[in-house]
């Protein structure tokens, strides 16, 4: 597996928009040499076909697929994973930690869950004993 940096990318709004496109569009650059997203996804040869395409927040795999014009990578890195025989690749990815120094994909701490998650066990539990069911 080689790993492929396709860089971090910001929303912007370009001084011309293309004609024909809804109002509404969103656009991202990449930070460092402004190139849109648009342009480098579609370009020839930016992604290689047998590849695993990542969106990374804080190290974080968010998204992990062989399409990468599927990716909407506002505010995320871009990691590109070549040779990679996976039939999941978010199965296999998603939610790892990118340790940049390693170059290694590691499971992350569980999240804490929602504060409201334990008021609502508080909640059921209390309905339950009311109802007789615990």
């Amino acid at each position: 597996m080689n790993i492929i940096d396709h860089g971090t990318w910001t929303p912007y709004t370009p001084e011309k928009a293309p004609e024909g496109l809804p109002p509404n569009i969103v656009f991202v650059k990449r930070a460092g040499d402004g190139v849109d997203w648009y342009r480098h996804v579609n370009a020839e040869g930016s992604f290689r076909k047998d590849s695993v395409a990542l969106t990374l927040f804080d190290n974080v795999v968010r998204v992990a697929t062989r399409d990468p014009t599927t990716l909407w990578p506002a505010g995320a890195r871009v990691l590109e994973l070549t040779d990679m025989a996976v039939a999941d690749p978010q199965a296999m990815f998603g939610g790892k930690t990118y340790d940049q120094g390693a170059r290694t994909f590691v499971d992350g701490p569980t999240p804490e869950p929602h504060p409201l998650a334990k008021w609502i066990a508080r909640l059921e539990a209390r309905i339950a004993a009311l109802e007789g069911k615990s």
